[in-house]
């Protein structure tokens, strides 16, 4: 029997829902025989989706349509261009096991997903009544999320009478199973969760990203926005006020709750120019910031100055032939900064225009600004001000 799901749930909970139903003996012995590899079947982005999809739900549903609503692709894939996000989408198809760190380019060091499965009592009940069988959604697995968007209530992690952590990977479960160690189906909500603005506020950003609904996060928009919020403005001042938009104590605190090292340098650019490199966390969460510092006419203005600006960020003229050393310079940065391969090939045609529509016209000139000198020199651009 083919599951019925609700949208949102993960691909992992789909597939637990599959053993529960009795279509598989186990999430364990099946994955290799939807995937032909060995992989983890929480399957955050939707690797090889159309082979689960027709796999284990008999083509009821595409793998393309798998990976937009049932994986956290929609989500960080708001952060790239609608292009880039095409590439990684297609890559995640064709069984691309790098694609991930290939075509998103953002800092993703820390801790992204948690550890191991969250659950929302209110959710599971719902999917009981309605499908009989509840499921793990994708926004609740992110490490910065503690409570469901859309109950309000804290999630859980944990058998509340021994204190186990619910199974993952291939030993994953549905949500609201019997407890592995002592069977109790009694569940403890996050430990040392501290409330505050930063994380409700977060929490709505992305469960809009994951409807394709928050442009303040594409590239062009976000500088503009960032810019518009603190631009000439104490960045000393500007990081206390983060700090205390998410009650974290210092910049350890706010590392804590984060799950990620805070490059100091990165985010004094960030804030002062709109480009910095900086992980992930701290960029969804200080665009979520700046929104909220410009308000709804900010974040429209945000919005027309990047339609506007057809040219992206860049006035260039490039003249790029020259030797193979230019080529392999351009290949480490674009490697460093986890950008996909296409854009050296683009950058080394002079086509620059392709080059900013494929990955943002900032993330261009942070690749040239990489260069050693007599490289950078290829690249006769100036950048545009921003006011």
């Amino acid at each position: 029997m083919i599951p019925n799901f609700p949208a949102g749930a993960t691909i992992g909970a789909i597939h637990a829902s599959c053993v529960h139903m009795g279509r598989f003996v186990s999430v364990a012995k099946s994955a290799p025989n939807i995937y032909g590899m060995r992989t983890d079947p929480a399957n955050r982005f939707g690797l090889m989706a159309d082979a689960f999809a027709n796999t284990a739900l008999e083509g009821t549903i595409t793998g393309d349509e798998l990976i937009e609503c049932h994986t956290a692709l929609p989500i960080f894939g708001s952060l790239l261009t609608p292009e880039s996000r095409a590439l990684w989408k297609a890559a995640q198809l064709a069984g691309d096991t790098n694609a991930w760190m290939r075509y998103f380019p953002p800092n993703t060091s820390g801790n992204i997903f948690a550890e191991t499965p969250r659950m929302c009592s209110s959710c599971v009940d719902e999917d009981v009544a309605r499908f009989g069988v509840p499921y793990w959604r994708v926004q609740h697995q992110l490490s910065w999320v503690a409570s469901c968007h859309d109950h309000g209530q804290a999630l859980h992690d944990r058998c509340e009478e021994c204190g186990a952590p619910f199974p993952h990977g291939l030993k994953m479960l549905i949500p609201g199973s019997s407890c592995v160690a002592c069977k109790s189906t009694r569940t403890r909500p996050l430990e040392a969760v501290t409330p505050s603005s930063g994380r409700t506020a977060l929490e709505g950003v992305l469960a809009r990203a994951f409807r394709s609904q928050a442009p303040e996060l594409a590239p062009e928009v976000r500088v503009h926005l960032l810019r518009e919020a603190f631009a000439g403005k104490d960045a000393a001042a500007i990081v206390k006020r983060f700090m205390a938009f998410w009650r974290a104590k210092g910049m350890t605190g706010l590392e804590r709750t984060l799950g990620c090292a805070i490059p100091q340098k990165g985010l004094t650019r960030l804030i002062a120019s709109g480009a910095g490199q900086v992980p992930v966390a701290v960029l969804l969460s200080l665009v979520t910031f700046a929104a909220l510092e410009v308000g709804e006419k900010g974040v429209a203005k945000a919005i027309d100055l990047a339609r506007e600006q057809e040219a992206r960020l860049l006035r260039a003229d490039a003249d790029t032939r020259h030797s193979d050393v230019l080529s392999e310079a351009l290949a480490a940065q674009a490697r460093a900064l986890s950008m996909p391969p296409e854009v050296v090939e683009l950058l080394l045609r002079d086509d620059l225009s392709g080059a900013y529509i494929l990955v943002g016209g900032l993330n261009v000139a942070s690749m040239v600004d990489r260069l050693p000198a007599q490289h950078r020199s290829a690249f006769r651009f100036a950048l545009r001000s921003q006011g």
